[in-house]
């Protein structure tokens, strides 16, 4: 028989929880017959024990007295046991987590990220983009490499390897971005008066389709930025090969942190780049570079349906979680301080166009690399489309600086 004391020693109880228990009626010691005290059996403390664990497993104190009493209510055990899966999993992100932190820290190489510290790293894209940024930064990531782990790889334990990868493959196409000179002609021609646009930035250039086709558009200098120099080493090569290399100057800059003075510009050009700083911020922290009266054309990922399919759902929470509605981008923009001139959804002739251009390059990364996730990603994404292209696209926008 054990004491009070000695009963809560051995549960690891406070004495005050053990008589809580006792008055609830999840335990009843006997009482001894000269003092009264009262005396826990070997069979108290096994019920009291089961008590503890069935808490830990996230059971009321009402629901383990149901289970002590035989009643093992099904649907309860379900949602019971679906909560320790969802805590077992935090915790295994949890500590990979920490496992990469403390290898970053110690300036050793991390473990795998797997697909658990992953999905860590969207969740905190999508809840708090500009936190996830500071903590990438505050362990010594550049602002490229915050990038690229945010909106690309998901890793920041391989997150070189990834991006060599990922890159290696887009260096060997010649667009970088859904687009096309029909669509890029088609959206010039929304700018009133487009014989005045003199200087142009094109943000996120690549290897420089747009800012060569708004060259042959117009007699405009054209300022291309990007942040990637091969793709600019490309554009500097192919606008010499096309006699315009005079007509564009490559930056290899930040788009989060262009360095340009207010008002440096008359066009701002953004073929599907927005997305790497958010729609939404772009629309406010690049509309310092027009004046009021000038303009920006700017396209991205839009929903095109009310109810897009479960798998595009979750492909693009995953993904791209600020993609949103046309609705929603266009009062965006409105309340950025841009009035929308002219919108339009681009054919599904730029996609065919863009994922047409990438089975060979993958065929030929996979023989010399091998397996890469990277690879695996480019094709999920080709994937996708194929089978529910119809439910997005790209949408498309001219827009005016109001004053």
């Amino acid at each position: 028989m054990f004491t009070v004391s000695q009963a809560a020693k051995l549960l690891g109880l406070a004495r005050s929880t053990l008589l809580y228990y006792e008055r609830i009626g999840l335990v009843r010691p006997d009482r001894g017959r000269a003092n009264r005290y009262r005396q826990y059996s070997r069979e108290d403390i096994d019920r009291l024990f089961m008590v503890r664990q069935l808490q830990k497993a996230g059971l009321s104190l009402k629901e383990c007295a149901r289970c002590l009493a035989g009643e093992m209510p099904t649907e309860m055990l379900d949602e019971r046991l679906a909560e320790v899966e969802r805590r077992m999993a935090d915790l295994a992100r949890t500590r990979l987590l920490l496992a990469a932190l403390q290898a970053r820290a110690g300036g050793r190489n991390g473990p795998p990220g797997g697909e658990e510290l992953r999905q860590w790293h969207r969740q905190f894209e999508a809840l708090a983009p500009m936190g996830h940024d500071e903590m990438l930064r505050r362990l010594g990531f550049s602002e490229k490499e915050s990038i690229y782990i945010r909106m690309v790889s998901k890793d920041m334990t391989d997150n070189e390897t990834y991006m060599k990868h990922f890159f290696w493959v887009h260096e060997q196409v010649p667009f970088q971005g859904v687009g096309s000179p029909e669509t890029t002609r088609r959206a010039f021609e929304m700018i009133p008066n487009p014989e005045s646009v003199a200087r142009i930035i094109d943000i996120g250039c690549g290897a420089g389709g747009p800012a060569l086709r708004l060259a042959k558009l117009t007699k405009a200098a054209i300022t291309a930025v990007d942040n990637h120099q091969p793709f600019l080493g490309a554009l500097e090569r192919n606008a010499a090969n096309e006699g315009l290399g005079g007509r564009i100057n490559t930056v290899n800059a930040s788009m989060t942190e262009l360095p340009f003075a207010d008002e440096s510009f008359d066009l701002i050009w953004a073929e599907g780049s927005a997305f790497v700083m958010g729609v939404e911020t772009a629309l406010e922290q690049w509309r310092r570079l027009v004046p009021a009266g000038r303009w920006m054309a700017i396209s991205e990922v839009t929903w095109l349906t009310e109810k897009p399919s479960p798998e595009t759902v979750e492909f693009f929470a995953a993904e791209y979680p600020d993609i949103s509605n046309i609705e929603t981008r266009q009062k965006q923009a409105e309340d950025c301080g841009w009035r929308v001139l002219g919108a339009f959804v681009q054919p599904p002739s730029d996609w065919q166009a863009y994922y047409g251009q990438m089975p060979g390059p993958l065929a030929k990364a996979r023989k010399e690399f091998g397996p890469s996730r990277a690879f695996d990603n480019i094709e999920a994404e080709i994937k996708m489309y194929d089978d529910h292209g119809d439910e997005y696209g790209h949408f498309c926008m001219v827009l005016e600086k109001r004053a």
